[in-house]
């Protein structure tokens, strides 16, 4: 299904360690006009969209929300997504008038399983608990039939978070989430070159791994993985067709196109438009020489570059269709 993703404004009200705008300027902080905010939805529909997603800064504090999304509803989107950070979803009305409005997928960014690990990488004490109230009341309309599409929860892999990965997979599932999306972090932004929050991808790679065992042999949730570099991946995960496509989220992604207003209070000649995917290989990632031999040189998007300057190019290489790694983008 083809998918436009609409940023209604980068304000927030949470200021998470790793978020990716860091610093924005008062000119960010405006919020996207109704009208700009409708058109986009029109353009994406008339382009042949079906599901539309809204995003942030923190789309349940746009002024704005329900009337945009009834616009949504109007002009007949199947699937209507909102990707939030779920602070506010500790307000059950909130919650009840997002499913009311349409909403098919609810997709929570939730970091942690404990209070005291989530809220300090949110910045704000208390979150984790108006979180999870939310999620409770969610998964109850998810079970009654509504949130046809989903109620996901994404968590940002960061070095304080990689042990628990295993005991938030089992948490999440017993409050009744059917959908898990682990991205690793994207170390820009507030992150930016940060060894403290940006852990290497083979430790995150293999603590992955024990989610998928846990996965297959008793939770059987949609769990997927982003922004992995194919060769991290151990090749009892790679070599197999079907863990391949089940666990790495770029195999599971919606063909999606984005509307992101860089400054909404002045003019639309600050509107960016641009294919998700596409911007991702082009600007976000890099592919080494080494790698053109690779078996999954086509699928696999490549390493952030921001990783990279980092940690450089150890890694990552290429890999035979057999399994042997073939060679290494270091040259060793």
């Amino acid at each position: 299904m083809k998918n436009i993703d609409v940023n209604i404004g980068r304000r927030c009200n949470l200021r998470c360690v790793f978020c990716l705008d860091g610093r924005i300027s008062s000119r960010q902080r405006q919020w996207v006009p109704l009208e700009s905010a409708r058109e986009e939805l029109r353009r994406g529909y008339e382009s042949g969209c079906r599901s539309m997603g809204l995003l942030g800064g923190e789309p349940t504090v746009y002024p704005h929300l329900f009337e945009l999304l009834a616009h949504a509803k109007e002009l007949g989107f199947e699937r209507m997504a909102l990707y939030t950070n779920g602070l506010r979803l500790g307000d059950p009305e909130l919650c009840d008038r997002l499913v009311d409005a349409g909403v098919t997928r609810i997709g929570v960014s939730i970091h942690a399983h404990r209070p005291e690990l989530e809220d300090s990488l949110t910045s704000r004490p208390g979150g984790f608990e108006a979180k999870i109230r939310g999620v409770r009341r969610l998964a109850a309309h998810r079970r009654q039939g509504r949130l046809r599409h989903g109620l996901a929860v994404n968590p940002v892999i960061t070095r304080p978070n990689l042990p628990h990965l295993l005991a938030m997979l089992r948490f999440f599932a017993r409050q009744g989430v059917d959908d898990l999306r682990f991205n690793f972090v994207r170390s820009i932004g507030r992150a930016e070159g940060s060894v403290e929050l940006t852990p290497r991808y083979r430790d995150a790679a293999k603590a992955c791994v024990e989610l998928i065992v846990e996965n297959e042999r008793r939770l059987h949730r949609a769990l997927t993985f982003g922004d992995f570099p194919f060769c991290v991946w151990p090749w009892e995960v790679l070599g197999s067709d079907v863990l391949r496509r089940r666990y790495i989220g770029e195999f599971n992604d919606l063909r999606t196109d984005v509307s992101l207003f860089e400054a909404p209070s002045e003019d639309v000649g600050d509107l960016d438009r641009f294919n998700w995917a596409d911007r991702r290989r082009a600007r976000l990632k890099l592919k080494y020489p080494a790698c053109e031999g690779c078996a999954f040189f086509q699928d696999c998007e490549g390493v952030y570059r921001c990783y990279a300057d980092i940690y450089g190019a150890n890694e990552f290489g290429a890999v035979s269709a057999s399994g042997v790694r073939l060679r290494r983008a270091s040259g060793r």
